[in-house]
């Protein structure tokens, strides 16, 4: 008989949770309950927490939308999230045991790319390859790591660099002021996103209370002119563990003229916390990967970053 549960989350396993978010390999703020549960009645939670030998072991943060079960429609990455006490046959045991405990549902699985991870882990993808899951999204994404010694700029944007000059000045976002936040929305966010007929993932509201929640987490920096108010553009940054993580790079007409996003890129770069290892400039695909945004991906190219994948499995 197996040694391990599958029990349904309830708000008493709170605590549990977070401690086994906290301890565990592939755990990010994301997989936490506070930023799970602060999309409140827009999902339909169906959360579930593994017990191996009657201890936690692994949790899966999960909703239920329509015949899908999505892990987690809410959050940028999922998946399951576990600690070193399961490996290897475990993991894909509890893979198994969570098909068929909602063995009427159809599965989405977003996995949590190796480079957003405390350890580098990836026994859930072979458990999804051992109980046949299939591939069904890979979206592509420039990452950078400062700390590699071929690492440079392309010429193009070493060039925009050196364009900098001193009118331009960077400040750090104040997400704690809920006003600022809504001016930089309707100012920057919506109408540099309009134009591509893209909606921001968040709300001003969002942002502040993710922020109050998540001060670690969550960083942002702004550009204006001298002596002015007048923003240019800005970046939200979420912090998965050693990666920084793009979530909103917007600047105006007269930033883009002025190469400020660079600026900006190039300033968060070249400050990293030395605990910090990589740059992620976000997804560069849209529709599950099928399409890719060429211009905007050699965009981000021109920092001298790599590539990495964000997967998503369907059983």
């Amino acid at each position: 008989m197996s040694n391990i549960k599958l029990i349904e989350y309830s708000d008493s396993h709170k605590k549990a949770w977070d401690t086994l978010v906290d301890s565990s390999f592939n755990g990010t703020f994301m997989h936490t309950r506070d930023f799970l549960d602060y999309h409140g009645d827009k999902f339909l939670d169906h959360s579930t927490l593994f017990y191996k030998d009657d201890k936690i072991c692994a949790v899966f943060p999960a909703a239920r939308i329509d015949n899908n079960l999505i892990s987690h429609p809410g959050a940028t990455v999922g998946g399951l999230v576990f600690n070193d006490t399961v490996r290897g046959a475990d993991i894909y045991e509890i893979l198994l045991l969570h098909k068929n405990h909602y063995k009427n549902l159809n599965f989405i699985y977003k996995s949590t790319p190796v480079e957003f991870q405390r350890h580098a882990i990836s026994d859930d993808i072979w458990g999804l390859f051992r109980i046949g899951a299939v591939k069904t999204g890979c979206e592509i994404s420039t990452i950078l790591n400062p700390l590699m010694t071929n690492y440079c700029y392309w010429p193009d944007k070493a060039a925009e660099i050196n364009s900098y000059t001193n009118n331009i000045v960077f400040q750090a976002m104040p997400l704690h002021n809920l006003e600022f936040i809504q001016h930089f929305w309707s100012s920057v966010v919506i109408p540099n996103l309009q134009k591509y007929e893209v909606e921001p993932t968040h709300s001003p509201e969002d942002i502040h209370y993710l922020y109050s929640r998540f001060p670690v987490f969550i960083k942002g920096l702004y550009a204006t002119y001298k002596d002015t108010d007048k923003i240019l553009g800005g970046v939200i940054i979420f912090r998965f563990n050693k990666c920084y993580h793009v979530q909103y790079s917007v600047t105006t007409s007269k930033g883009r003229a002025l190469n400020v996003l660079t600026f900006l890129h190039h300033y968060m770069i070249t400050n990293l916390p030395s605990d910090v290892h990589y740059y992620n400039f976000g997804k560069s695909t849209e529709d599950r990967g099928h399409f890719l945004n060429e211009s905007l991906y050699y965009y981000k190219n021109g920092f001298g970053g790599g590539s990495m994948n964000y997967d998503t499995y369907q059983y």
